[in-house]
């Protein structure tokens, strides 16, 4: 980084010049050199994207009655706002959006449910235990899951292994049906401390449940 000081009849500069962006302060014309597209996308976020467009346009494409179905199944989600004691139900667009991206995250592909889905989800009662080992973390089920059930597993890479987790800190780090004789699942991770959840989705739909954390591990 460079500074530079204008003579008498010279403006305060700014913009860029090839790889070096002028930038005006207090103390001066500050050069420095250009930063890198800090919004590229990464591949992750280019499949979010892909995602909710293919959604967006399963949303466009439904019928009269099956809209008609996906508002009537938002207002069976109605909850009690603790504070106003207003019941209030998710718009149905938002809750298709939300098991739609979900269910392409976990099968991939374009297509997603036109219905909502029926009956009460109940989630699982898979437990499931953690371990830090080399450039790795060990999920292992206690049992197998549950018919069309699927554990989706979840880290958040901490600043060292005494600090709490953030809520919406957690990211997805794959999906998996346990399975008599197959009750464990390696996910990939570089050196540090990390804070493991899991969340029980249904295969068919991309309904889920709430995350539940399972543990901190070191990796490393």
């Amino acid at each position: 980084m460079a500074k530079m000081t204008m003579g008498a009849g010279f403006g305060p500069l700014s913009g860029r010049l090839g790889n070096v962006v002028m930038v005006h302060t207090v103390g001066g014309t500050i050069m420095r050199s250009r930063p890198e597209n800090l919004n590229e996308r990464t591949p992750k976020q280019r499949q979010m994207g892909a995602n909710l467009a293919s959604v967006n346009r399963a949303w466009d494409a439904l019928s009269a009655e099956q809209a008609a179905a996906w508002r009537a199944y938002a207002g069976t989600l109605a909850t009690r706002n603790p504070q106003t004691a207003m019941v209030v139900a998710p718009k149905a667009y938002n809750v298709f959006v939300r098991l739609g991206t979900k269910f392409l995250q976990m099968n991939g592909g374009t297509l997603v449910p036109m219905t909502p889905p029926s009956g009460v989800f109940l989630g699982d009662i898979v437990r499931v235990s953690v371990v830090g080992l080399s450039g790795q973390i060990r999920f292992t089920a206690d049992r197998a899951n549950a018919a069309g059930m699927v554990t989706e597993l979840l880290i958040q890479r901490l600043s060292g292994p005494n600090n709490a987790p953030k809520p919406d800190g957690y990211r997805s780090a794959g999906f998996v049906s346990f399975v008599a004789g197959s009750l464990s699942s390696n996910v990939a991770a570089s050196p540090g401390a990390y804070s493991c959840a899991e969340r029980f989705v249904e295969g068919s739909s991309g309904r889920m449940g709430e995350s539940v954390v399972v543990g901190t591990v070191m990796v490393g």
